[in-house]
């Protein structure tokens, strides 16, 4: 029996394994906040990880398309299609620890740029 709906996790960046209960969540991402809302809002956050996730859904225009969900340090959790955004976070995150040695606080914010090549934007996470 086929399903109509599926997710699979295909890459975790930033941690060993996801526990039990995270892999479970991740799954059901589209419970989670929008990064739309933290570019409204120009919130601060510290990435921990991120999954990328391979999704299959029939009754979606695209039926085959990547999903990202990222963890902040405060343990709360985002999702996005965008893959310039989750580029932007794989970066940081792979620094994370040369980061988190330094003496000066930081964190990350998600902008939207213009672009050049057609009428929208995209996303990027930014080091403050």
């Amino acid at each position: 029996m086929k399903s109509e709906y599926s997710v699979k996790i295909t890459t975790v960046y930033g941690t060993g394994e996801l526990s039990a209960k995270d892999e479970i969540r991740v799954k059901d991402f589209t419970s989670f906040t929008k990064v739309e809302e933290l570019v409204k809002t120009g919130e601060e956050f510290r990435p921990e990880w991120m999954a990328e996730l391979d999704v299959h859904n029939e009754k979606s225009e695209n039926t085959d398309y990547k999903a990202y969900v990222f963890c902040t340090e405060d343990k709360e959790m985002f999702y996005t299609s965008s893959e310039s955004l989750a580029e932007s976070l794989v970066d940081i995150i792979n620094l994370k620890d040369r980061l988190n040695a330094s003496e000066d606080e930081w964190a990350v914010v998600i902008n939207e740029f213009k672009s050049k090549n057609n009428t929208g934007g995209f996303y990027k996470a930014v080091v403050v």
